[in-house]
């Protein structure tokens, strides 16, 4: 016997937290501490980047809610393409400011926890859309 788990509108509405950007930021913060062994000085610095990205996304986020709410229209080739672009640029950013602040070891071990955590996002979507089929 299988049992599917309930669909909702917005998808993983039920797993997403209202976290503000101030309590992303101090929870990616203490998460990096912990697997980096960051010092105080890069645990501020990390604060203060994680902040920034946090307070960047939800703004993001707002402007995307507030855009399919008004006129449910989808996205042209070019908006795609304009926000994807925009967003490879910011993680570009993103990725120079942690160089700048952590050492090479560290940096290499960040790279290392991103690649796996974006490998274990990759399989927990295609595991969702076997799913769903």
């Amino acid at each position: 016997m299988v049992f599917a788990q309930p669909r909702h509108k917005d998808g993983n509405k039920e797993k997403r937290n209202n976290y503000t950007p101030e309590q992303i930021a101090t929870l990616q913060t203490k998460r990096l501490t912990l697997a980096l062994d960051l010092s105080d000085k890069q645990a501020e610095q990390f604060m203060s980047l994680h902040l920034e990205h946090a307070k960047l996304r939800e703004k993001q986020h707002t402007l995307r809610k507030s855009r399919e709410e008004e006129d449910r229209t989808k996205l042209t080739e070019e908006e795609r393409y304009a926000m994807q672009n925009a967003r490879l640029d910011q993680r570009i950013a993103f990725q120079k400011e942690v160089k700048k602040i952590l050492s090479e070891e560290q940096f290499e071990n960040w790279k290392k926890i991103r690649r796996h955590h974006g490998s274990k996002r990759h399989k927990m979507l295609r595991e969702g859309e076997r799913h769903s089929r």
